[in-house]
């Protein structure tokens, strides 16, 4: 078997182009810039990473309507 080093999906390193991503952001918009940041880094992850499709797991409300926007897929909100 592979060891923890080999292994690609825990290094980072893995071939696959489809990720999963749980995002956790506010129901209301007391949070500063936090919930427009975060949205913003997954976004960035997705284009550096090559992601060709990509999923989200949307913890709190906002960020829906950018990430259906972007394309990228809510599967649960």
């Amino acid at each position: 078997g592979l060891t923890e080093d080999e292994n690609g999906y825990i290094t980072g390193k893995a071939n696959n182009k489809n990720a999963l991503y749980v995002v956790v952001t506010a129901d209301r918009g007391m949070c500063g810039g936090y919930n427009m940041n975060i949205i913003k880094e997954v976004i960035s992850h997705i284009n550096e990473e090559k992601i060709e499709k990509a999923y989200v797991i949307l913890v709190g409300n906002k960020g829906k309507k950018v990430f259906q926007k972007a394309g990228i897929e809510i599967v649960e909100c």
